[in-house]
């Protein structure tokens, strides 16, 4: 609940000073900057000041802070795999960008907002994946029937999601771009695109359920096989283009 709080109030100072520091101090893309990492900053105070004052098993206490050797490789068994997967996602973004730039403005403008359309359905599916994470490593050697009842919750959430956009993609597809251009040629790229990559979303959304999974449960270091491996498809999609 505190971390939802924490995460709100930060998109909600980040929504009040876009408009604030880019019109009104007319800073344009350094006001947006600004907002962003004020944002930031002011949530990551508000954690901490929570922890400082109500929790009793974290503490910012610097003297506390002995790490020793296993702790260091628990600490790099979750952060490497995490890093380098955050590492790939961004480099595989540029050079698909790299990649589309030859085929001129039109298609980069595609790609960008059938991204913007195909990633809001992937937020929801990986705030699920993620949020139950913590009834998945609680059951895992107490209840595992309860554990099984709550990834079969979640795997059906994704289908239904699935289904869901598909269905919208090939019926309203078309009007869904046009909110985001009004220039013919790039709303039929971009529909198409669309298309495409939606089909990988139901791939997408196991793959992560899979990576979460491993990540509370299994080897740490697998984490990273098993999320590359599933995002595979969802890469592949725009290569078939």
């Amino acid at each position: 609940m505190i971390s939802m709080i924490g995460m709100l109030a930060s998109v909600g100072l980040n929504i009040i000073l876009d408009p604030i520091l880019i019109f009104g101090f007319d800073l344009n893309v350094v006001g947006a900057a600004l907002g962003t990492a004020i944002s930031n900053v002011a949530a990551a105070l508000f954690f901490i000041i929570y922890f400082m004052k109500n929790s009793d098993v974290v503490s910012v206490n610097i003297k506390l802070a002995k790490p020793n050797k296993e702790m260091l490789s628990e600490i790099f068994k979750i952060g490497i795999p995490a890093f380098l997967m955050s590492i790939l996602m961004g480099f595989t973004g540029l050079v698909l960008n790299l990649f589309l730039a030859h085929y001129g403005n039109f298609a980069i403008a595609s790609y960008g907002i059938s991204f913007r359309l195909v990633q809001f359905p992937e937020l929801i599916i990986m705030g699920l994946c993620e949020g139950v994470v913590p009834l998945i490593a609680y059951n895992f050697m107490s209840n595992k029937g309860r554990m099984k009842d709550v990834i079969k919750a979640v795997i059906m959430s994704i289908g239904v999601i699935f289904v869901v956009c598909m269905i919208a993609v090939f019926t309203i597809g078309h009007h869904m771009v046009g909110l985001f251009t009004t220039d013919q040629a790039i709303v039929e790229m971009a529909t198409f695109i669309l298309k495409v990559t939606m089909t990988s979303l139901l791939l997408n959304g196991i793959g992560f359920l899979v990576y979460w999974y491993a990540s509370s449960n299994w080897s740490r270091s697998r984490c990273y096989n098993y999320g590359h491996f599933t995002r595979c498809g969802y890469h592949s999609q725009y290569y078939l283009l």
